[in-house]
């Protein structure tokens, strides 16, 4: 998962001509410098006895220079298998079942049915998306306007908000990437919407377990 985080910064400091930044994250020697900064943060935190009982998400921000920054958020608890989930059931596929062993090769694996379950809203704010939507930058106006909307203040909350342009096509969640059930099999909305080129799409999509969905 580094690697992608990684690359999706470089793929943001090279379309907006922050070149030098890019080089700094480029190759072995700029991997090892993010994941040198994320384990420094951690330990900090961990030395500091700052580190909450509640989980964190860390947030990674890049500077034309090529500095970077660590932060930290409370956010809500989900379990390993949420975060790398080994495949993506079909939806009928009854958890029970799986677990029984019918399914053999996946009985050891599925996802925790006791997972929080997330209320979902569509936003009703028509995002015409840009290039701050597509390389992840820290102008958030469209994300935080939508999560306004629907009354969405902490970061905890269960709840989620959907986000779609003029047309309606759904381009992707305020805090997530999103994944449709179609066809038999699952999906994600095409880059050409205009959503995030998110680390944990990139993941998914390495793994097999989603392909694009063309735009209507």
């Amino acid at each position: 998962m580094p690697i992608h985080h990684r690359d999706r910064l470089v793929e943001a400091a090279n379309h907006f001509g922050w070149t030098h930044a890019a080089d700094k994250l480029k190759g072995k020697e700029g991997l090892a410098f993010l994941l040198s900064n994320l384990g420094e943060k951690i330990s900090t935190e961990i030395s500091t006895n700052a580190l909450p009982s509640l989980p964190l998400r860390l947030k990674v921000l890049l500077d034309h220079d090529g500095n970077l920054t660590i932060e930290k958020a409370i956010t809500s608890s989900v379990s390993l298998d949420n975060l790398y989930p080994p495949c993506l059931l079909d939806p009928k596929v009854d958890s029970a079942i799986v677990k029984s062993g019918m399914i053999k090769q996946l009985s050891e694996k599925v996802v925790d049915p006791s997972s929080p379950v997330y209320t979902i809203h569509v936003s009703q704010i028509y995002v015409v998306a840009g290039p701050h939507n597509t390389y992840k930058t820290t102008h958030r106006e469209d994300y935080d306007n939508a999560r306004r909307e629907k009354g969405i203040l902490d970061m905890t909350e269960l709840r989620e908000v959907i986000l779609v342009d003029y047309r309606g096509q759904v381009i992707e969640g305020s805090l997530t990437s999103v994944y449709f059930f179609r066809d038999g099999n699952w999906v994600t909305p095409a880059l050409e919407l205009g959503g995030v080129k998110g680390t944990t799409r990139r993941w998914a999509l390495s793994q097999g377990f989603v392909s694009p969905c063309p735009p209507v």
